[in-house]
């Protein structure tokens, strides 16, 4: 696992972080050798373990695994957002 990978999150990276809100970037967690999408909703790393990557090819590359938990390869290239979208164009 490079830990190197990345650049160190600034102030405004980490205010968003810890707000949960989405960005065009994912996070790696060092320590534990996970990628996560901005606004995941698990428990927050130091900040000092973590670091801002491009995409979640770039961070697997360096031996990053996805979480479970956000899931940062995307629902939508699983084919689960669609019937959801469509299931809810039919109710309205």
């Amino acid at each position: 696992m490079d830990r190197t990978v990345g650049r160190a999150l600034d102030d405004q990276d980490w205010a968003r972080l810890q707000a949960r809100r989405a960005a065009p970037w994912f996070y790696i967690v060092t320590t534990t050798g996970i990628v996560c999408r901005a606004g995941c909703p698990a428990r927050l790393a130091l900040r000092g373990n973590m670091r801002a990557v491009a995409s979640v090819a770039e961070a697997e590359a360096a031996g990053f695994r996805p979480c479970k938990r956000c899931r940062p390869l995307g629902a939508r290239n699983q084919g689960v957002t669609e019937p959801l979208v469509e299931r809810a164009v039919l109710q309205w």
